[in-house]
């Protein structure tokens, strides 16, 4: 006899579908119901149809070649793509290759734990960089940096140096400037990102590094003047500098 359902398990499965349904209204009015249809609806139609229709291999391609898609539109970056489509491929191969069960489960276990240590490397993969090949910025770098930017026309005086205890965040190189009162905000910051350029530069030709690779490994706060200061801050994963809003 068909043992009959508790309306606590009616009550946990409406809760699901429920939110479920409001989680696509929400998604279909914020991101319109053609792309709800299209990357949601769709996908969801085609992979229910194949696993109805079409023998589990074929079924299991499609579903897998759809996430790698969605991974790739999402996330845009190679590595991790490669990296799913390798899964996928390894996870196939195993299950049409491999009759007996067991061992496709052991084998499965050991892709799985490969593929999330492969994904942890992968999302830390530059910081171990950074950890393993950071330059080092020598006094006499930062000296000849200087020397170079006081030669502007603009700039009264400069140094420049590393804050390796800034609110306990990492180091990061910071670069003064002193410039002639008559500079319009501009002038100011075009001044402030030439400075950037000679540091980079000068390190570039002492380091054997390629143009803009010092600022892959160091954050850079840019202060201009002594009286009305501009700031301007370039993060490692950011690709220019925020210069601080002008005053109303």
């Amino acid at each position: 006899m068909k043992k009959k359902e508790t309306s606590a398990f009616y009550s946990l499965y409406g809760t699901i579908i429920g939110s479920i349904v409001i989680a696509l209204i929400v998604f279909g009015i914020n991101a319109g119901f053609t792309t709800l249809f299209c990357f949601v609806l769709l996908p969801i139609l085609i992979v229910y149809l194949s696993f109805k229709f079409l023998p589990q291999l074929w079924a299991f391609i499609i579903l897998s070649s759809m996430i790698i898609f969605g991974v790739h539109s999402f996330i845009g970056m190679w590595r991790f793509t490669i990296t799913c489509t390798v899964f996928f491929a390894l996870i196939i191969m195993v299950d049409y290759i491999i009759k007996n069960k067991k061992i496709v489960g052991k084998v499965n276990m050991a892709i799985m734990i490969l593929f999330y240590i492969t994904i942890l490397i992968l999302i830390n993969l530059d910081s171990i960089d950074r950890w393993l090949n950071t330059p080092e910025l020598t006094e006499g770098n930062m000296q000849e940096a200087a020397e170079i930017i006081e030669g502007r026309d603009d700039v009264l005086s400069a140094s420049t140096g590393i804050d390796e205890d800034h609110f306990d965040e990492e180091a990061y190189i910071y670069i003064v400037l002193d410039v002639a009162d008559k500079l319009t905000r501009d002038q100011k910051i075009t001044a402030g990102e030439d400075s950037a350029e000679i540091l980079d530069m000068v390190m570039h030709e002492e380091n054997d590094m390629d143009p803009g690779d010092l600022y892959h490994y160091y954050d850079v706060e840019i202060r201009i003047g002594m009286s009305d200061v501009l700031i301007g801050r370039k993060e490692i994963d950011s690709e220019e500098i925020k210069w601080q809003p002008p005053l109303e």
